[in-house]
């Protein structure tokens, strides 16, 4: 018989916190989500609350190097610009310039395979055939240029 009175008052504390909930769910959208003057509030409207979030920079790609390339001292990664060239036959001219020696004209280039007279003719505007450890030879005489004979005369 205790039941029967336990019953009732279970459903009624049920309707009652469904109640609560609504009336509370409607206190808390006027409090938050609607503004003082009962529209609905900018939807960025925390960011005046909140704290600033801290910026992070975005990585900045440098720009690719421009050429022309030295083809006997240039990297993986740059000889990678160059035109028709990707990582495996950049990887295949290191090799060969490693294992044969430096590349002296474009006949050279072609001992590599994958590179043929068609590429080349394409690379001959961005590459350069400088000899490693050399640099131009260069005189006293041809830097000033105002004397002709040895210094002091």
């Amino acid at each position: 018989m205790a039941s029967r009175f336990l019953l009732p008052w279970r459903r009624s504390l049920g309707l009652a916190l469904i109640f609560l909930t609504l009336i509370g769910g409607r206190a808390l959208r006027q409090a938050v989500l609607l503004g003082p003057d009962g529209d609905w509030r900018d939807p960025l409207w925390l960011d005046a609350v909140l704290p600033p979030a801290p910026v992070i920079a975005a990585e900045v790609e440098a720009p690719p190097p421009s050429g022309p390339f030295n083809v006997n001292t240039a990297s993986s990664d740059t000889l990678c610009f160059l035109p028709g060239i990707g990582p495996k036959l950049a990887a295949r001219l290191i090799a060969e310039r490693e294992t044969i020696g430096p590349f002296r004209d474009l006949e050279d280039l072609q001992r590599v395979k994958g590179i043929g007279p068609k590429l080349a003719i394409r690379l001959r505007e961005h590459v350069v055939f400088g000899v490693i450890g050399t640099q131009p030879e260069t005189s006293a005489a041809d830097t000033t240029g105002d004397s002709v004979g040895p210094p002091g005369s």
